[in-house]
């Protein structure tokens, strides 16, 4: 997972601009599907980003 501050490309309103990924063996799998599910809600429930700009 990384976190970069927004810059002047980033969303509008953006708090944090997040990626993250999987290797290539899980891409398109239960753990790639379990962490876009998982990553953004820990990131607003525990570090308070709600409006995230998610890198490609």
């Amino acid at each position: 997972v990384y976190l970069d501050p927004p810059d002047r490309s980033s969303a509008p309103g953006a708090q944090v601009v997040t990626s993250w990924w999987v290797v290539d063996g899980h891409a398109g799998g239960e753990l790639e599907r379990a962490l876009d599910a998982f990553v953004p809600r820990w990131l607003a429930e525990v570090w308070g980003f709600t409006r995230l700009d998610r890198s490609p």
